[in-house]
This record gives structure tokens, sequence and C-alpha cells, in this order.
């Protein structure tokens, strides 16, 4: 079961500066050097945030810039990565241009592919599904949760206990049942997580809704003769999204985890997809074989990605704490 984002009852509303009656949004060169000092001041976040930047960079150039196909074996079968002494006069005669052809940076695996090019182009599999289940989850369980907290019918009542009766099964085991019976491509694979998570995100927000129901803010609005479900969309769901999207950035490295999960057990994606659970699975037998290479870098590229989402969830809500 996946931890959820502990929230403080009292949350506070929005806060916006004031002049006179208007508000005053802040200037882009002022939220930048906001964000500039945020970041100066927590090395940690600063970590975290190169992380995610480098991993949707991958997601958008990660097959041009791999040096072979990523899909294509070579000639080259389980070789080994160059030796770190071997790194600099390499890279030296790779700018050179003195080079023959791409130097296998990670080595190949026992069928000629190159991992490091794979490596790079997995994340259009991993990051991808965890950014689209997050999101449809993150849509699907605010308006759900919103539903739920402010209208409080037996609709909504029983729109909670369903999501208890999935929350009760273990995620991982539950989410490979789905994923086998909808199918092993990679929209079932963002639909299921996306149904699998989309709880959390109901009681998140239901919890927050509840809180804020009885402000003065909704009772003015009320007053001044706005509708139940105007009021509902846009006074109370902007009060109540904070520990929605702090939950967001964990829920990302949890699914990019459970995809690479899927896929090292054979209900994910489909070899030879670039993906890196399946990298890891095709080549686990060969660590005895000292063959250590095409697995151990795969691992490294997950552990990396989801370590820089979980740093900006846990800065997130240690700042919403405060």
């Amino acid at each position: 079961m996946l931890n959820q984002v502990s929230v403080p009852a009292d949350a506070p509303e929005a806060e916006f500066a004031l002049t006179g009656t208007q508000a005053v949004p802040a200037t882009v060169a002022g939220r930048a050097m906001r964000l500039v000092r945020v970041l100066l001041k927590d090395p940690l976040l600063v970590c975290g945030v190169l992380i995610v930047a480098v991993s949707l960079l991958l997601v958008v150039l990660g097959p041009w810039m791999a040096p072979y196909d990523a899909q294509l074996p070579t000639r080259d079968v389980s070789q080994a990565p160059p030796a770190l002494s071997d790194v600099p006069s390499l890279i030296l005669q790779s700018l050179q241009g003195k080079l023959h052809h791409p130097v296998h940076w990670f080595g190949t695996d026992s069928t000629g592919l190159d991992v490091f090019s794979r490596v790079l182009v997995a994340p259009r599999v991993d990051v991808v599904v965890g950014l689209a289940a997050t999101a449809l989850s993150l849509f699907l369980g605010t308006l759900l949760g919103l539903f739920a907290g402010y209208f409080g019918t037996r609709s909504a009542e029983s729109i909670i206990r369903i999501s208890d009766v999935f929350q009760s099964f273990p995620i991982f085991i539950l989410a490979m049942i789905l994923v086998v019976l909808t199918g092993r491509n990679v929209i079932d694979i963002i639909v299921t997580l996306a149904c699998l998570y989309t709880p959390i995100y109901l009681r998140l927000t239901c919890s927050q809704v509840v809180s804020q129901v009885g402000r003065t803010y909704v009772e003015a609005a009320r007053a001044v003769g706005n509708r139940e479900i105007v009021i509902a969309l846009k006074h109370v769901l902007p009060n109540s999204l904070t520990p929605a999207l702090i939950q967001a950035s964990v829920t990302i490295g949890w699914a990019i985890l459970f995809t690479a999960g899927l896929t090292f057990l054979g209900a994910g994606v489909r070899p030879p997809t670039p993906e890196w659970g399946g990298m890891i699975a095709a080549s686990a037998n060969y660590l005895v074989l000292g063959e250590w290479w095409p697995s151990v870098f795969p691992g490294i590229a997950i552990s990396v990605t989801v370590f820089g989402y979980a740093i900006i969830g846990n800065v997130l809500e240690a700042r919403f704490r405060q």
C-alpha cells in the first residue's frame, strides 16, 4: 500500500497580495528570483530538480542522444564497458573523431544491444507512463474527491467505499492482474496505474474539501448567488489541491517503479522495447557469469530517477507543513 502525504486539516487557504481590491500577480522576474533563492537554500532540492530535468530531457531527446539504435543489435555481443582509466582518452578520441564507431559506454548485452543507448531511450516508456498515469489519476481523483466531499450524497459515499475496496488489495498484485487482463501495452499500463492511484487523490481531496466547506469564503460565495457547482469548482477546489499536487511527485516515482516491476515480471511492455525493468529481467541470469553491466546500469537509472521525484515530493511536503 502506498503511503499518502499526511496533511493537516487546517491547511491555509490560497493567499493573494492585495492592493485595494485588486489582486497583484507576482512578476515573472520576481517569481524566478524567489525560485532561485529557494533552490540555493536547499541543495537536496537542486539535486532532485536536476534529476527530474534530465529525465524529461531524455523523454524528448533520448533517441537522438543515443549513439546506437536501441532496438538494433550490434556485432559486439556481451562486450564489457571500458575501464575507468580508459574513459578520458576515449572521450578525447570521440571528440576528435578518431574512432571508427561509437563507444559502448555501458557495454552490450547478450544479444549485442548497446546498453547505454537503451538506458537513454527507456525513459520514453518509464517516465511517460509515470507522468501520464499520475496526471490521469490526479484529474479523476480530485474531481471525485471534490464531489464526495462537497456534496456528501449517497453516491459520494459509494465512491469512497469503492475506493476503499481498491485500496484493500495489494496494489502490485492487483496491477499485475489488471495489466494481464487488459493488455501489455503502454496505454493499458497507464490506465491500470491511473485506476489504482485514483483512490489516493480521492481521499486526499475529499478530506481537504470537507475542511473547506465551512469556511467563510464559501458562505460569502453562496450569499452572492453563486451556484453550488460554481462554488465547488471555482472556490473550494483551488484551495484543496495542494496536498494532491504534493502527492503527485511521489506518485510519479512509484509509477515508474511499478512500470519497471511489471515488465521485470513479464507483465509489462513487450521486448525489445527499451524499458529499464525489462533490461534487468533479460540480463539478470548473466550476473552469475560476471556480466553485471546489462542489469546494473538500468537499475541505477531507476533508482536515481525515483529518488529525484521523491526528493521533490518530500521538500514540497515539508514546506507545506511550515
